[in-house]
């Protein structure tokens, strides 16, 4: 068997579904996760979109499916993990880089308070 057997047979499905699975887990069983923050961190979203990207490409090219329905549908749930990573991670940065622009100042409501004690 040659090399690119060996990537196409072996590495991409095995090591798609590893790094797949990987980045889904420690995504879920961060601190993170559970504290509210719901973006993956970096690391966690390049495992989880390379995952799916091998896995993909795999099922795309590779197995041999009678029906294009059924290779749209596989293709549909394991693209959805990672495009829910990198969405999720768009919008925390985008959360972030908002809660930079404006600084936190004191409104006109609690200026009033505080000269009333």
């Amino acid at each position: 068997m040659r090399m690119p057997e060996l990537m196409v047979y072996y590495v991409l499905p095995f090591g798609g579904a590893l790094l797949l699975g990987l980045g889904l887990v420690t995504w879920q069983h961060s601190e993170r996760f559970w504290s509210g923050h719901l973006a993956p961190r970096d690391s966690q979203t390049a495992a989880i979109t390379v995952g799916a990207v091998a896995l993909g490409t795999y099922i795309a090219f590779v197995v041999p499916y009678d029906s294009l329905a059924w290779r749209l549908m596989t293709l549909l749930f394991i693209a959805f993990p990672a495009a829910a990573a990198a969405w999720l991670t768009r919008q925390s940065r985008k959360r972030q880089a908002r809660s930079r622009e404006t600084p936190t100042t004191t409104t006109d409501m609690e200026n009033d308070d505080d000269a009333a004690h």
